[in-house]
């Protein structure tokens, strides 16, 4: 996930998030962080009362999903087709899986599929 300070530009901007919303809790996860990554991480998201786990998330409460997104040709369309069966899959299944995660690769996508889950969820 963290790779050198030129990685990712918009990753750094990650911490103003937790500054905008620090009520609310942060997960980051990383496949192959070092420790000296990991805390480089904890300092540039911003985490207060961090808490690692190191383990294998391979359990049977734990489901991991891939979806294809179509090209960026249809910007807002490729996201509403996966947060669609996303925003489904949370309202069915929220007994069994309380906890989602989903995984962005850009600020401006994180931003609108958080309105997209909020409106359709709200409604």
């Amino acid at each position: 996930m963290y790779m050198g300070t030129d990685f990712r530009k918009s990753f750094d901007r990650l911490g103003e998030l937790t500054c905008l919303f620090p009520n609310i809790p942060h997960l980051a996860l990383t496949a192959a962080a070092t420790q000296d990554a990991i805390v480089s991480l904890i300092e540039t998201l911003q985490l207060r009362e961090t808490t690692r786990i190191l383990a294998n998330p391979d359990r049977p409460n734990i489901f991991i999903e891939k979806k294809q997104r179509l090209s960026n040709l249809y910007k807002y369309e490729k996201c509403d087709a996966i947060m669609n069966g996303i925003t489904e899959d949370m309202q069915q299944e929220t007994l069994t899986f309380p906890v989602t995660i989903v995984y962005f690769d850009n600020l401006e996508a994180l931003g609108y599929c958080f309105q997209y889950i909020s409106h359709k969820l709200d409604g």
